[in-house]
């Protein structure tokens, strides 16, 4: 959790540093540049890493070592299957995209490569943390934040006082991690470089009915940002970024949590007995409850939090920051209820909630911006995260049934 925290608290850490070197307009593209990467991770990657995590867990007898490892290898082909399709669909709408954002098609292309270059480490990393090895995984992620901070302020000072400074510690740290951790899979893992039949259809299998859902996940994730730099521009991006970066805190936190919890959620959900239900559920409506309790925190403390830690030329972003600190603790609390759809493989269940979400985020934050300007963005995506939320609770229910309203007046379990 410490490692996962550290990493993700990168672009929190850095706001003192580039909101006082860096223009409006910088942060800006920087901000267009993380969301794209971020957005592209999810259709390159395709839960890949969690399919190999999964299987990794189905080891027994007709499951061993060697087959574990071709296993890897099938996923990393599907990763880079995924990276030349996107990359094709992208290639071909480059200036579109390019106009619509006003960002380089030259930046396109290196945000594609460098999120295909974080699918092939991320698999390493999801795997240190499904065999419960805290100490290589937070050696791992301690090294890529010192790196990326370290990469991103010596370019800044010494190369490119603007975007590109940050930008190139981005994709230099993406790169050296895809090559050590590539060097490690196959140095501890003994990837076997076959082709597989079965084994490609079964992550196929388990993502594919996620991508649909991960498709929606761009919108949901990215919609607010994408329509600021279109309808407001970069400057107003920049700020709103801002404020997103301060209220992402909860995401950070929650997201090192799940990620921790998640063997023992599954170890609980598999003994299945009445107990460890209610245990799983009374954790997380517990750890919901901490949530919101400290986005609520944050957005009281918003103007001096703001002007403590940003430069005078973003002090606006503490007009979003309450709002979009909400709206973050409802997105943590969705990420828990996703774990037991995907213990259960029924991951369909999360394309119903995930699609209508996206629909919903794409016309409100329409109208609001149309009418309310950024502010407006913040009220949308609370509106779309909350949605996403509760519907997701609704499929979790459906996909793995647990005590969700019976922890409340706890029952005995049958004989």
């Amino acid at each position: 959790m410490f490692g996962n925290t550290l990493d993700r608290a990168l672009p929190f850490l850095m706001l003192p540093i580039l909101t006082r070197w860096l223009s409006a307009d910088d942060y800006g593209i920087i901000g267009t540049f993380i969301v794209i990467q971020t957005q592209l991770m999810l259709a390159i990657s395709m839960a890949v890493p969690g399919a190999i995590a999964r299987a990794w867990i189905d080891k027994g007898s007709n499951f061993n070592d060697e087959d574990f490892s071709t296993y890897i290898f099938n996923g990393i082909l599907t990763n880079v299957l995924l990276f030349l399709l996107v990359g094709a669909i992208l290639l071909i709408n480059i200036k579109y995209i390019s106009s619509t954002l006003h960002i380089d098609g030259q930046i396109i292309i290196i945000i594609l490569v460098t999120t295909f270059l974080s699918a092939i480490h991320t698999i390493k990393a999801r795997l240190w943390h499904i065999q419960q090895k805290p100490k290589k995984f937070t050696t791992y992620q301690v090294t890529r934040t010192l790196l990326n901070f370290g990469l991103s302020v010596f370019l800044l000072l010494f190369l490119w006082m603007d975007w590109r400074g940050r930008i190139g510690g981005v994709v230099l740290t993406e790169a050296l991690s895809a090559i050590a951790c590539f060097y490690l899979l196959v140095r501890e893992e003994k990837i076997r470089m076959i082709f597989n039949k079965d084994y490609f259809f079964d992550i196929l299998k388990f993502g594919l009915p996620l991508y649909p859902h991960s498709l929606s996940m761009l919108v949901i994730t990215g919609a607010d940002k994408i329509l600021i730099n279109h309808m407001e521009g970069l400057s107003s991006l920049g700020t709103y970024n801002v404020a997103y970066s301060v209220a992402n805190i909860i995401l950070f936190i929650a997201a090192s949590v799940d990620f921790s919890v998640t063997p023992w959620i599954y170890q609980k959900l598999k003994s299945a007995t009445q107990k460890d239900k209610e245990k799983v559920v009374q954790f997380i409506y517990t750890i919901i409850i901490i949530y919101f309790l400290i986005a609520i925190f944050i957005g009281i403390i918003s103007e001096p939090l703001i002007n403590l830690i940003v430069g005078k030329n973003f002090r606006d972003a503490s007009n979003y920051l309450m709002v979009l600190s909400i709206a973050h603790a409802f997105f943590a609390a969705y990420r828990l209820f996703t774990i037991p759809i995907s213990f259960s493989k029924r991951n369909s269940f999360l394309i119903r909630s995930s699609t209508m979400s996206a629909v919903i985020i794409i016309l409100i934050n329409l109208i609001l911006i149309s009418h309310l300007g950024t502010i407006g963005a913040a009220w949308g995506t609370l509106f779309g995260y909350s949605f996403l939320c509760l519907s997701t609770w609704y499929s979790s229910h459906k996909a793995h049934p647990l005590p969700w309203l019976g922890i409340f007046f706890p029952m005995k379990e049958a004989p």
